[in-house]
């Protein structure tokens, strides 16, 4: 008797365990989706060709000189031809609706390019807030101690290190995501996303899979055993 009551007490013990890994992997499931959305909306080649805010402003720095001169060369034009010289006030005329447009033109396209690069810091901003709750979650399922599956849970723990190992400034292994400089994360994403970033990525996506995969089947195991009871 004392034994059934020892055998069950332990199975709804592992049954509590059994709930909070659900919640753990329903978050894991989130945490997936957003890496995978990630991946898909930003490629190597949308990355590559993305611009850091300190080219925008020496671009606009550029225009904003070519267009100031160009309103001073046309001042300078009704100048010369209010003085008798029409024919060259004239000609210097002409030129100052295209340079107008042109410099339109630019000015749109930079401001599209500053629009994406927005896009991306607030996506990256997003990802290192995952990255902080998958290690979170980990750090949980590492804390039960269930063999198997606290193994794959530490081996996804260490993808997301070996990402961002670069900003382990103190060597312990230890990633503190509210000291993270989000500047410098996003440029490095820019610099190394197709030769490295990416492809590390993509290997905490199919980490994550499989830790979901450990956990249904503990949760399966679990209900087994239950079912002799």
């Amino acid at each position: 008797m004392a034994n059934s009551q020892y055998i069950r007490a332990s199975y709804l013990s592992r049954e509590i365990e059994s709930v909070e890994l659900f919640i753990e992997a329903d978050k894991l499931h989130v945490i997936q989706v957003s890496l995978e959305r990630f991946l898909e909306k930003w490629t190597e080649k949308s990355v590559t060709r993305l611009e850091i805010p300190r080219q925008f402003e020496k671009r606009r720095k550029l225009i904003s000189f070519t267009q100031w001169a160009n309103r001073f060369a046309l001042t300078t034009a009704g100048i010369l031809t209010l003085n008798g010289h029409p024919k060259i006030g004239g000609s210097i005329s002409v030129f100052y609706p295209l340079i107008e447009l042109l410099i339109s033109f630019f000015k749109e396209k930079i401001e599209k390019r500053s629009i994406i690069w927005g896009d991306f810091l607030k996506d990256s901003k997003n990802i290192v807030n995952e990255f902080d709750r998958l290690l979170t979650i980990t750090k949980s399922i590492r804390s039960l101690s269930l063999g198997k599956l606290n193994n794959v849970s530490k081996k996804l723990n260490d993808k997301v290190y070996d990402f961002l190992k670069e900003y382990d400034k103190n060597q312990d292994r230890k990633i503190d995501i509210f000291e993270l400089k989000i500047g410098k994360f996003v440029k490095d994403l820019k610099e190394k996303w197709g030769a490295e970033k990416a492809e590390k990525m993509q290997g905490m996506v199919r980490g994550i899979q499989l830790l979901q995969k450990e956990v249904i089947n503990y949760r399966r195991s679990l209900y087994a055993q239950g079912s002799q009871y």
